[in-house]
């Protein structure tokens, strides 16, 4: 007990440990200092939670002791649902969150917890939606449950206009972090405003985060293509050609460039067409000629085939342009019928930072988009439109899906079709 009432004097530097105060309320029950246990109780509950991590297990009696000590107490069930949580031991997890909820409905921490539990252990999504919205609501300072929220919202395919409705109507956090900024400037191109996504992602500065290295690339490269591509189905394209410039050239603001291994064959492909259209028929083919070389093996599998079988079409080699769309379909469809897993080397995983994620489901999506380019590629549109159609069942914020129905006339009406 002394070891640990040293601890204390950093208290009156703001410095108090809910822990410590629990664990020496425990020690003088034990020795009989009835009163001493009480007050040590009392301030363990009324300590700030914030970096509070219980993990021992001696700590699962202390909190069992406080919370019998105190049935009003709200966080010494919320503290001892943490350490239940992280031992597997969910149900009695979630019962001791759900007790620390119905004692301080205003603690926005535990509804946070619960919709993790009921997403990733319940399988409730209705019910880790309310729990999440209650969490935002009772703390509209957090920037994290916001994000972890409008991830939720986007795994059960929420309106994307409400998702952005509810960002820029926090901007303020959405500023204070790079994931946010991220998928605000993803949401932007989303809901057709690719302009605004650029300027955004322009105007700010990003910091590279494990788990999100190339997302601001990502969101800038589609951006510029969606721009590209309108200027050219406009008649500017002049335009065109900056826009798919500026895909391969993308600015400091970012914090990371393009990988000198990541396929450019969709940008060059582009900008082929782009150059072709303004009669610079030589650097049309230099572009066309650079998106028909195969790409790297760990890419095969990618949309890059898809697209250097049209420049290759491009460059009037019908036969290879077959070929290649042939091995992309066929591959697909084999990728289908693997059972998917983690690479052991794995380092960047945004999709399994918080919730659990349906591998299956990811490849599936992901063989039925391939299958659907590859269709498309060798002129079976009808075949290419129903692989679109069955991605965005199941995952309705697919990009490239959606883009690739607008090459019909449906969905995100692009204006143009490769190939053509």
């Amino acid at each position: 007990m002394d070891v640990l009432a040293t601890s204390l004097r950093g208290e009156a530097h703001g410095e108090q440990s809910p822990l410590v105060h629990y664990t020496l309320g425990w020690l003088a029950e034990r020795t009989g200092e009835h009163a001493a246990a009480r007050a040590h109780d009392r301030h363990g509950r009324e300590a700030p939670a914030d970096g509070c991590f219980p993990a021992r297990l001696e700590e699962i009696a202390v909190l069992e002791a406080a919370r019998s000590a105190d049935p009003a107490d709200p966080r010494a069930p919320f503290y001892l649902g943490n350490l239940y949580y992280d031992r597997r031991r969910y149900a009695d997890a979630i019962a001791c969150w759900e007790r620390a909820r119905a004692l301080d409905p205003a603690f926005a921490t535990v509804h946070r917890n619960l919709g993790i539990a009921e997403a990733n252990v319940r399988r409730r999504p209705v019910h880790a939606r309310r729990s999440y919205l209650r969490a935002f609501a009772a703390d509209r300072t957090d920037g994290r449950v916001l994000f972890e929220l409008d991830q939720l919202l986007k795994r059960q395919q929420a309106d994307p206009r409400r998702r952005l409705a509810r960002l820029e109507a926090h901007r303020g956090l959405v500023d204070q972090r790079d994931d946010l900024g991220v998928e605000y400037a993803v949401l932007l191109d989303r809901v057709g405003r690719p302009a605004d996504a650029i300027a955004y992602l322009a105007g700010r500065r990003f910091h590279p985060w494990e788990g999100g290295e190339g997302r601001a690339l990502g969101a800038w490269v589609t951006a510029s293509l969606h721009l590209g591509r309108a200027a050219l189905a406009g008649a500017d394209p002049a335009e065109a050609i900056a826009h798919f410039d500026a895909a391969l050239e993308p600015p400091e603001t970012l914090g990371e460039a393009r990988h000198p291994l990541e396929p450019e064959h969709e940008i060059r492909y582009e900008l082929g067409r782009a150059w072709a259209a303004v009669g610079e028929r030589d650097r049309a083919v230099a572009e066309w000629r650079a998106a028909s070389i195969e790409p790297a093996a760990e890419h095969r599998l990618s949309a890059a085939s898809f697209y250097q079988g049209l420049a290759l079409k491009s460059l009037a080699n019908d036969a290879g342009a077959r070929d290649v769309h042939r091995r992309l379909l066929a591959s697909a469809r084999r990728e289908a019928r693997v059972t998917p897993g983690i690479d052991y080397f794995a380092t960047s995983l945004p999709s399994f930072l918080l919730f659990d994620d349906d591998l299956d489901l990811r490849n599936r999506v992901r063989c039925r988009y391939l299958a659907g380019l590859a269709q498309h590629g060798l002129g079976r549109p009808r075949a290419a439109r129903r692989a679109f159609r069955m991605v965005l069942t199941e995952d309705a914020d697919h990009t490239g899906a959606l883009d690739a129905l607008g090459w019909y006339g449906t969905k995100r009406d692009t204006a143009f079709s490769p190939g053509r």
